[in-house]
């Protein structure tokens, strides 16, 4: 309010120039853009976050490869992403609200790490393990009704859960392998590069 009274006395004063006009405006830019980081929080401290995520991700995967296909690639990261939380849950490890990130994936934080390398281990397979369930019922629909889209989804699901099984560093056959060595997902990682 101050700032709107502040700009409508500058541009009312019958000054000469400018110069009033665009230091109001980049004040109430300035105002703007301070409230917008509250909005910002607010998304944070709110389940709208992963919700919002999701969407986005739908739009960006949906502009490339069409709607049915691209809303499609998304379930099945969520239902992959499902496969974790449940080995979570499973062990009592609480966890962040997933968030997806169009074109790498979706994440979900640990807030405390399993108990052992074994737990750890599920953990990182319960993710391809779901997702791999979930790609196979996808392409068996698919093969059963004839559909083009669903064994697509379907051979894209397999690709992206065995692509995760890789032993290199964030990806979940990267944590499977930490479970067993710390030198393992180095070595993957050399691996990976000659791929």
């Amino acid at each position: 309010p101050v700032l709107t009274a502040y700009a409508t006395r500058e541009l009312s004063s019958g000054r000469k120039g400018g110069g009033g006009r665009v230091g109001a405006l980049f004040g109430l830019a300035a105002v703007a853009l301070g409230k917008f980081k509250y909005v910002l929080v607010a998304l944070k401290l709110t389940k709208l976050a992963p919700v919002l995520s999701m969407v986005a991700s739908s739009l960006a995967y949906s502009a490339i490869f069409g709607p049915a296909y691209g809303c499609g690639m998304v379930g099945l990261i969520f239902v992959h992403e499902c496969g974790h939380i449940l080995a979570m849950r499973y062990y009592g490890l609480p966890f962040s609200p997933m968030l997806f990130i169009p074109f790498v994936g979706a994440v979900i934080q640990m807030q405390k790490l399993p108990a052992t390398a074994a737990q750890s281990a599920v953990v990182a397979l319960a993710g391809p393990v779901v997702g791999g369930v979930a790609a196979g019922a996808t392409a068996f629909a698919g093969h059963a009704t004839g559909s083009q889209l669903l064994m697509a989804l379907g051979d894209w699901g397999f690709m992206i859960n065995l692509f995760n099984l890789l032993p290199i560093g964030g990806l979940d056959g990267g944590r499977v392998a930490d479970a067993l060595h710390p030198a393992l997902p180095a070595l993957g990682l050399v691996g990976g590069v000659g791929l």
